[in-house]
């Protein structure tokens, strides 16, 4: 006979199956957020910002007994029309997968943003369209300062297969879908990616990440990339302020940068 021993909701069995009540976690991840300033900056003479505009985040991931993880979401920007903040003009789609085993990371992901036009009219927030592929080794772990501090320097290695960017002439209508457009793109390049994070007393969370990239195919630096977050937290409540940049050095060389103030609803549950 099977002798089960039941603690804290995890049952082990003496013949190695282990069964968990929690084996399947789903987290979600619902924000709101208001961009003052956002910009592109296209070979040094053409500059295009995207400031006063919303953003809506919709994100879940499933882990699949603290081992397997699963993730996507969904981000729509949006800006004035008619006199409101409702005319979206890019959705950024982003799915993954993650193998996880103490501290390390094993995962490949894809993100590809897409422009969108309403009611056939063209504003001055369309035309940039892009895809990136990564697949990645990660290493993360957590460290108590105190009872209330702790950090969690993060290092990762990845590699990019795969990187698109297109941009469209939104004053020129007639080649929006033709061929007249901006295309650059990156294809196996490599990267590494330091920062840490820390937490304080519960309330209080900052991230900061900087991320070096190298060509292989052009054999040269393409680009650097760096985040900041910082936020106060309650519960399952968090307002906090999130900034991103992106240089890209060569081959179309642009600067993207992002500020974002953000209020963000999280929620776990255990499907099984």
């Amino acid at each position: 006979m099977i002798k089960v021993i039941q603690y804290n909701r995890i049952f082990l069995y003496r013949s190695g199956i282990l069964t968990l009540t929690n084996l399947i976690i789903i987290n979600w991840l619902l924000s709101v957020g208001f961009i003052p300033v956002s910009s592109l900056e296209v070979e040094e003479n053409t500059l295009f910002r995207y400031d006063n505009s919303f953003i809506q985040a919709f994100g879940v991931d499933f882990t699949f007994a603290e081992t397997v993880n699963l993730y996507t979401s969904i981000k729509i920007r949006e800006t004035k029309a008619h006199g409101v903040f409702f005319d979206p003009y890019r959705t950024d789609f982003t799915f993954g997968a993650e193998v996880w085993h103490k501290g390390f990371r094993l995962g490949a992901s894809h993100e590809c943003d897409h422009d969108i036009i309403t009611d056939n009219f063209f504003n001055d927030y369309n035309g940039l369209d892009g895809a990136w592929t990564d697949i990645y080794l990660g290493w993360t772990n957590h460290f108590k300062i105190s009872d209330n501090i702790s950090l969690a320097p993060v290092a990762y290695i990845g590699y990019r297969p795969v990187d698109h960017v297109y941009i469209r002439p939104v004053t020129d209508t007639e080649n929006y879908f033709g061929t007249k457009f901006i295309h650059g793109n990156y294809h196996n390049t490599i990267y590494g990616r330091t920062g840490v994070s820390i937490e304080m007393f519960k309330y209080y969370y900052a991230e900061f990440l900087f991320q070096p990239e190298y060509s292989i195919e052009k054999n040269e630096w393409s680009s650097v990339r760096g985040h900041i977050v910082t936020e106060g937290r309650y519960r399952n409540i968090a307002l906090g302020i999130d900034w991103k940049m992106q240089k890209r050095f060569h081959h179309i060389a642009y600067a993207m940068n992002d500020f974002m103030i953000y209020v963000s609803f999280k929620g776990k549950t255990s499907l099984l």
